[in-house]
């Protein structure tokens, strides 16, 4: 199954999920490099990461049970 097919089979908040904790999870690790918001920066990479993670394990499971 090609991967744009796998990605339409998954739920649009999953996909929106997974968009944000890229995102987060850039913004992230620019934050911790500029210098800008260092306090906050693991912070915004660990919430990323957490939310880029749920998101693919929830596409990971979608894809499965299609399989099944």
């Amino acid at each position: 199954m090609k991967m744009l097919e796998k990605l339409r089979k998954a739920k649009p908040y999953e996909l929106q999920l997974w968009m944000l904790g890229a995102g987060l999870l850039s913004f992230g690790f620019g934050a911790v490099f500029a210098g800008y918001l260092q306090n906050l920066a693991w912070l915004i990479v660990l919430i990323g990461a957490v939310i880029h993670g749920w998101a693919m394990y929830k596409i990971y499971l979608c894809e499965h049970k299609s399989k099944k």
